[in-house]
């Protein structure tokens, strides 16, 4: 089969839905190293891509241009559909449930097309950045690692900041609100430097507990750009969280994660990588202590003093 010369990977989703496509994209360029690697994604996730110097190019999902992909009428011409029609292997995580999309895209692309899930199914028993990675198996490349990883420089290499994300995508992931605050007033006692790091989701969130605990020590990091936040989390010592698309981030950056964890599939969606403690509470994720997170803070990230 003629190698590839062109390869774009299609994207959408979540931030985490993104981070456990990563090794799709890695596969992809360690075993065609001279092609050109494009991607079609999310703005943020395109940004941070780019900042970390793991594609060629990329281009927004959300971009109108892109309107008449995703509609059950014939095509136009246009600049994108004509960018598009230049790769000669697209692999599309898109959810397309009526099969416009791609039917769409094999008009346009004379290329291969090869379709991945969007999001893992009910019941999957394996990582999910394990079943990202089956639908390269056409092509038959050899020993895919299904780690996430992405290398930034080190601006505060050495720093001692601990960053914690006190949100998620959904309030049934979230420890209570009452419980970081408490976490908080206790590792500020200690003399942790603290990072709170939250998106426009969980910004009232994260405002009130920087504004409780505002000092030296103890600082927040709301709805910044994607780059800068895997800039400054790829410095930190360790990462304190949930089940969250952060969290997923800070595992591929080889930050160390404390994770309280609650209904989620652990087996599927749990962080890949060594440096991820999880931790479940009897009752859900609302009866984990604070001493308990402490503990887990102490044993599993490097120590303060290091």
């Amino acid at each position: 089969m003629k190698k590839p010369q062109r390869i774009l990977v299609i994207r959408g989703g979540a931030l985490g839905d993104f981070v456990v496509s990563l090794p799709v994209l890695a596969a992809l360029r360690g075993a065609y190293p001279k092609a050109h690697l494009g991607v079609l994604c999310h703005r943020a996730h395109g940004r941070l891509l780019e900042a970390a110097n793991c594609v060629d190019e990329w281009r927004d999902l959300e971009a109108r241009d892109w309107v008449g992909l995703f509609v059950d009428e014939p095509l136009r011409e246009s600049g994108s559909n004509a960018w598009l029609s230049g790769f000669d292997l697209i692999v599309s995580f898109l959810h397309d449930a009526t099969g416009v999309v791609h039917r769409h895209i094999n008009q346009l692309s004379g290329g291969q097309l090869l379709i991945g899930c969007a999001r893992p199914p009910n019941g999957a028993c394996r990582p999910a950045s394990e079943m990202m990675l089956e639908a390269l198996e056409p092509l038959d490349l050899k020993h895919c690692d299904p780690v996430p990883q992405l290398q930034f420089d080190l601006e505060n290499e050495g720093a001692k900041i601990l960053a914690l994300h006190p949100g998620s995508g959904s309030e049934l992931k979230n420890w209570p609100e009452a419980k970081w605050e408490q976490l908080i007033g206790r590792l500020s006692e200690e003399g942790e430097r603290l990072l709170l790091i939250g998106g426009e989701s969980e910004a009232d969130r994260v405002g009130r507990l920087a504004d409780q605990f505002a000092s030296e020590n103890v600082r927040a990091m709301i709805n910044r750009p994607l780059p800068e936040v895997a800039q400054t989390l790829a410095g930190c010592r360790g990462m304190v969280g949930h089940d969250s698309g952060v969290s997923h981030l800070s595992a591929a950056l080889n930050v160390p994660c404390v994770l309280m964890w609650g209904a989620t599939d652990e087996e599927v969606w749990r962080p890949a990588g060594n440096g991820v403690s999880i931790l479940r509470g009897t009752n859900g994720i609302s009866s984990i202590e604070v001493g308990a997170v402490l503990d887990e803070i102490k044993k599993c990230l490097p120590s303060i003093d290091s």
